[in-house]
């Protein structure tokens, strides 16, 4: 075989590595046809390993792809759950005031009684929020065991955020319905003297 069959079939061999599995079947056919049996068995051992290279880097890519689809659902998680807590602490900052803590007469207090009802209403679509958050990261959990410790911190940081809300908005309901007892009573002793 001269040198220029020889470049020539190597050229050959490497375009055949850049090929799929039923490409490299069909050339390896085309080339036993025009080879000698010496050749043909050499070639043959070559194709074979290209073959299982080729599957071995197609398994490889798709780990690859399914690794990347995961980060990007983990990623997708933590976004949701950082806007669960930003809406949580928008919520826990608004009804709560320096100018709303302090009334003097009863009709101030029932207006923050009011306001604060609108408050336990709005506490609805955040509910919703955080029951998305909970069941996203016990299903990513499941999904992802390399990053259930990061999903479970992020699932704890927006539990912690929503119980401190509604801790703070029971606290200051009661506040606000013992300060209303007060004024009455203070309105009715005035009002009796």
């Amino acid at each position: 075989m001269s040198s220029t069959e020889k470049v020539h079939d190597a050229n050959e061999a490497q375009g055949l590595a850049c090929r799929t599995r039923p490409a490299v079947s069909r050339d390896a056919k085309q080339i036993e046809s025009t080879c000698n049996t010496q050749e043909t068995a050499l070639l043959g051992t070559d194709l074979g390993s290209t073959a299982e290279e080729v599957t071995h880097q197609g398994r490889l890519s798709h780990a690859r792809e399914d690794a990347m689809s995961g980060a990007k659902l983990v990623h997708v998680f933590d976004r949701n759950a950082d806007e669960s807590v930003t809406w949580i602490m928008q919520r826990k900052r608004r009804p709560f005031t320096a100018k709303t803590t302090v009334r003097t007469c009863v009709s101030g207090v029932q207006a923050l009684l009011r306001k604060h009802a609108g408050f336990e209403q709005d506490l609805a679509a955040v509910k919703e929020q955080v029951d998305a958050v909970i069941n996203e990261a016990r299903k990513l959990s499941g999904l992802f065991p390399f990053a259930r410790e990061h999903i479970a911190t992020r699932h704890g940081e927006t539990l912690r955020a929503w119980h401190d809300l509604l801790e703070n908005g029971a606290q200051r309901k009661d506040k606000l319905n013992c300060n209303k007892q007060k004024r009455c009573k203070l309105t009715l002793t005035t009002t009796a003297t």
